[in-house]
């Protein structure tokens, strides 16, 4: 199997945010760092947490920021990209299967 990194975008949804926004927002860092802990658990080489502001941007534009970022460390590894709200109920087997497949050819 080849290397696996695994990328979890989280939005900070920044100091003027209202009590609601800030509070989901706290839900999500915590997710992202479980599925960090949870990733590395199920395989994976390197698992990163990609804070950022909440702006303008697509996610297609922040994603290919990121693959333009770790295309050089990924040349013959796998990449598996979620938001920091993603899959919460997510099993160990479930994230096995996300990494298996990451490293696969």
């Amino acid at each position: 199997m080849s290397d696996v990194h695994v990328a979890i975008l989280h939005g900070d949804p920044g100091a003027d945010a209202g009590p609601l926004t800030r509070l989901t927002g706290d839900a999500r860092r915590d997710l992202a760092d479980r599925h960090r802990r949870r990733f590395l658990a199920a395989g994976a080489t390197r698992v990163e947490v990609v804070d950022g502001p909440l702006d303008q941007r697509s996610f297609g534009a922040r994603l290919r920021d990121l693959a333009d970022e770790l295309g050089r460390g990924l040349a013959d590894g796998g990449l598996v990209v979620l938001g920091s709200g993603a899959i919460p109920l997510a099993t160990a087997a479930d994230l096995r299967e996300l990494v298996s497949v990451a490293g696969s050819t």
